[in-house]
């Protein structure tokens, strides 16, 4: 924390590298090390955070920006099995888009052809989990409009739509080997 910045350690070199972030958001290694995401307050304006998606590439020690617009709220990228795509979650931070919720999006992992694969704008979507099948994603939802309702985990078929409830008063979905 006091660093501000994410610190890798190579156990085979013992040669360590960082990585600025303030927030010290959760990230997430694709699935062959060469990058790491997370997410990071990106150049607060007129009163907004907007968090953005960073990617940290290993081996050019480089940081990418992979949320092209300044009025949006991406958290928690999850890199699919196979590293093709990343889930993540969304919302807009203008005044006339703006929803209680974060939606459930995928996008590629140089941050283009971003697609939402859920639109319940009371609904929050968080604790995304992909099935090794790189189709279905697990996911809990809860009503961020009605804070009592219990929170749920949901499968969606990225392909398809097709979503399905799965356990009500969920947390922390996961798949079985």
């Amino acid at each position: 924390h006091t660093l501000k910045s994410y610190m890798f350690l190579d156990p085979d070199t013992s040669n360590a590298m960082t990585f600025q972030n303030e927030t010290g958001a959760s990230g997430r290694w694709d699935p062959d090390g060469r990058f790491f995401y997370t997410s990071e307050i990106f150049q607060p304006e007129l009163n907004l955070a907007p968090r953005h998606i960073l990617k940290f590439v290993m081996n050019s020690r480089k940081t990418f920006n992979l949320t092209h617009d300044n009025y949006l709220e991406d958290a928690n990228p999850v890199p699919s099995p196979d590293g093709e795509l990343i889930a993540f979650e969304r919302k807009s931070l203008q005044a006339s888009l703006w929803t209680p919720g974060r939606q459930l999006w995928i996008m590629d992992p140089e941050g283009r052809q971003p697609q939402p694969l859920t639109d319940e704008p009371d609904y929050h979507h968080t604790a995304i989990t992909w099935h090794p099948d790189r189709v279905r994603l697990v996911y809990v939802r809860y009503n961020n409009a009605v804070l009592s309702e219990a929170p749920e985990i949901w499968m969606i078929d990225r392909i398809n739509g097709e979503k399905v409830r799965l356990v009500i008063n969920g947390f922390a979905p996961r798949w079985l080997p």
